[in-house]
């Protein structure tokens, strides 16, 4: 009984070491990332992910549709960067082919692509403060179980997104970003129960 107890305790100890260990990676992690992105987003940028998309003059019968080729394109630079997982870039092919979809069932030919009018990284279209100002952008929050965390960033502007990540190989890697800004209050205490 006695051997059951201290096992328990040594495994409670180990448990409870690791947690700051999991927490300090991963959100080393989320913080490369977003550096290496500050560093790349202008030319990750100009992939033009939407065809018809910027002409000068507007025309009716040049309806927006999703350019597969971009897209293919723009997920190869992200999964060149090894901040992403498979698990990410195969959630954001799903994505495009929604929002194709949804062009068809909803055409669109001026003004802003729904679904493309914010940064795909960042969630958001105001982010430039956030990106400049990482070393203000703090943990407020972090559920770890096993190989797999969920933090939340709260950034100088008050944006929250949450990262959830995957352990691979001794790597952290990214599967889905959320910007949680509007219900982060709500979300942070169901997310901490």
């Amino acid at each position: 009984m006695k051997k059951i107890g201290t096992i328990y305790l040594i495994l409670v100890f180990v448990a409870c070491s690791s947690s700051p260990k999991v927490e300090q990676e991963s959100s080393q992690a989320v913080i490369s990332l977003l550096k290496w992105y500050n560093a790349n987003m202008s030319t990750i940028g100009r992939i033009n992910m939407v065809n018809n998309n910027g002409n000068a003059v507007i025309d009716s019968t040049k309806l927006y549709s999703v350019n597969f080729d971009s897209t293919e394109k723009y997920l190869s630079a992200l999964k060149v960067s090894g901040f992403f997982s498979e698990k990410y870039l195969q959630l954001w092919r799903t994505n495009f082919k929604q929002y194709d979809e949804e062009f068809k069932t909803t055409p669109q030919y001026d003004g802003p692509p729904e679904a493309f009018d914010y940064d795909l990284i960042m969630c958001s279209q105001e982010y430039d403060e956030d990106l400049k100002n990482l070393d203000k952008a703090k943990v407020i929050s972090q559920k770890s179980e096993e190989n797999t965390t969920k933090l939340v960033f709260q950034f100088p502007s008050q944006m929250k997104l949450e990262y959830t990540l995957t352990k691979n190989l001794n790597k952290w890697e990214i599967d889905e970003i959320k910007n949680v800004t509007n219900f982060a209050d709500d979300y942070m205490k169901a997310l901490n129960e």
